[in-house]
């Protein structure tokens, strides 16, 4: 059994002297992993927004959540990640996914394909990634890229290194059950609404239980066969430490359109005291197998309680 591990998602770069601010609290506070997205957007971008963390901590890891596979060429992605890795001192964790951010595709002026050629094409992306990670030149022909390079690639630090890939659909998740070494569990992205939330919705982005464990089997079947099962992990949507656990869950069960017991079952949500929530994530490890919890940028602080709560339970 994995130990339980913690990240902080940073989802926009306001200055500097604030990053570099957060990257720190973020060690000192015992989180294991910072990540930042990859949108077209004020979010910032990702290869120096991490590299400058490494610089300013000394055992932080720091991953993509996750990149957008359509924007990245695989030899330049195994470039910018190599490189990372390498003068990190191997503390890159590579998040992708299969694209999802309709705004995005706009904003770079390119096509938003089928979910079902965006996965292939991360399939091919991650196969390409695998060969050029192993030192040796790659020469691939395929369905989406043709690459013949005479000498080898960069190499990452980390051998391998971890690849999360990320998502909520059946395809993407089989996928990472064969292929990734972490696998994050998200809601399902294929439909959204700038409407209220309903219980309609929640069941369409897989909020429930019986979702989640259809999710794990996909997982499952995906990983069939190979000797190390992935990583699990899972986004958390809301943190609420809080000593009023059951109006807190009734009120994200409103926001998501599912009730609060739900919102209580659900790895998306942790709400309540540290120990209750501390209970939750060892109750999730031991039933679902999730070890790895990120939490928002704005949960940072409050969140660390629940870091040394759990802390204390190990010692």
């Amino acid at each position: 059994m994995n130990p339980l591990r913690f990240g902080v998602h940073v989802h926009t770069h306001t200055s500097r002297e604030g990053w570099f601010a957060t990257c720190r609290t973020a060690e000192e506070l015992g989180y294991s992993v910072v990540t930042v997205p990859d949108h077209i957007g004020p979010e910032g971008g990702v290869w120096a927004a991490l590299a400058s963390a490494t610089a300013v901590t000394e055992r932080l890891r720091v991953g993509t959540l996750v990149l957008n596979n359509d924007y990245w060429n695989p030899a330049v992605l195994a470039r910018e990640a190599a490189t990372t890795d390498l003068l990190s001192g191997g503390r890159l964790e590579l998040g992708i996914g299969a694209g999802w951010n309709r705004a995005d595709y706009a904003a770079t002026g390119m096509a938003m394909d089928s979910p079902g050629t965006r996965i292939a094409r991360l399939a091919e992306t991650v196969q390409i990634l695998r060969s050029g990670f192993d030192g040796k030149p790659v020469h691939h022909s395929g369905r989406f890229f043709t690459l013949d390079g005479d000498a080898p690639w960069c190499a990452p630090a980390q051998q391998p290194l971890p690849l999360l890939i990320g998502g909520g659909g059946r395809k993407v998740l089989t996928l990472a059950g064969s292929t990734a070494d972490i696998v994050s569990i998200n809601r399902n992205l294929r439909t959204t609404s700038a409407g209220p939330a309903t219980a309609v919705l929640a069941a369409q982005q897989g909020l429930y239980e019986q979702d989640l464990r259809d999710k794990l089997s996909w997982v499952a079947a995906g990983a069939a066969g190979r000797a190390v099962a992935p990583e699990l992990h899972t986004f958390v949507l809301r943190t609420i430490v809080t000593n009023d656990r059951r109006r807190a869950a009734e009120d994200v069960g409103r926001a998501y359109g599912i009730g609060s017991e739900d919102a209580l079952a659900s790895p998306h949500f942790l709400i309540g005291t540290p120990a209750q929530i501390a209970d939750d994530l060892l109750e999730r490890r031991e039933h679902f197998g999730f070890s790895y919890f990120t939490v928002r940028e704005e949960s940072l602080t409050e969140f660390a309680a629940v870091i040394a709560e759990i802390s204390g339970r190990a010692a």
